[in-house]
Order: structure tokens, then C-alpha cells, then sequence
């Protein structure tokens, strides 16, 4: 199985990013963080409920881990 990091590591960025607006981080920090232009993307990055995103982001660390040993 071939893996797609690039993939992966945009899909931990969704997640961090919903990871901070759960966290209650202000808005415009977020956008400002994800260097987005304007607030609506920042939604969009932000969609998936805080534990679908902290699934994620725990897959993620495992695979960056097992690529980095």
C-alpha cells in the first residue's frame, strides 16, 4: 500500500484546525495561522466534530512517527 503523505498531513491540518476552534481559539487567529485570505476558508477547515478530529490527528502522529523510526 502506497502512502499519500501529502494527503495525510492536509487532513491533519482540518483537524488541527477544528482542534483550535474547539479549544475556543479566536477565529481570526485561526485564519491568521492557516494563512488564509479570508474567514471562509478557515470554515471550511473546520467542519468535522472534535473527536472525528482528534482520531485523526492521532492517525496522523502514528504515521509520522512510523515514518521518521
Amino acid at each position: 500500500m502506497q502512502l499519500d503523505v501529502g494527503r495525510k498531513l492536509h487532513e491533519g491540518r482540518h483537524s488541527a484546525a477544528s482542534l483550535a476552534r474547539d479549544a475556543a481559539v479566536d477565529p481570526e487567529i485561526r485564519r491568521r495561522t492557516l494563512g488564509h485570505a479570508d474567514a471562509a476558508m478557515t470554515a471550511h477547515y473546520t467542519h468535522i466534530e472534535a473527536e472525528a478530529h482528534k482520531a485523526a490527528a492521532e492517525a496522523v502522529a502514528k504515521l509520522v512517527e512510523a515514518a521518521s523510526s
